[in-house]
């Protein structure tokens, strides 16, 4: 019985301890929903974080831990309105964020380049 609550705690420790994915937009960019968007196909959870290389539209709400908008990265709205990025990390910004993107985070958003 110890030899199996001691597994338990050891696999429930060590899964919190997994780092995040860094998850980043192939050449063409797109939309941030579309797999085709992300490297490897995948489309980022809110435990991954993203670096933006490329343009990406965000339409209606998207997550993910952390954000690097690199210099050639674009992040917008695909709505021609609003997206909103919710991200439970930091977030460096040396590209550009336009056209209504509401930035929600849990920690400091630095501003390499431009935002409008």
């Amino acid at each position: 019985m110890k030899k199996l609550i001691l597994t338990c705690l050891i696999l429930i420790l060590g899964a919190a301890v997994v780092p995040a994915d860094t998850i980043i937009t192939t050449p063409g960019g797109g939309l941030w929903t579309d797999g085709a968007s992300w490297i490897g196909g995948i489309v980022p959870s809110p435990w991954d974080d993203v670096v933006i290389a490329s343009t990406i539209l965000v339409p209606g709400t998207v997550e993910c831990l952390g954000l690097t908008v690199s210099a050639t990265g674009l992040l917008k709205s695909a709505n021609s309105g609003y997206g909103t990025l919710v991200a439970g990390g930091s977030a460096f910004n040396e590209g550009t964020i336009q056209d209504g993107v509401f930035w929600i985070g849990s920690s400091d958003f630095c501003v390499g380049s431009s935002s409008s």
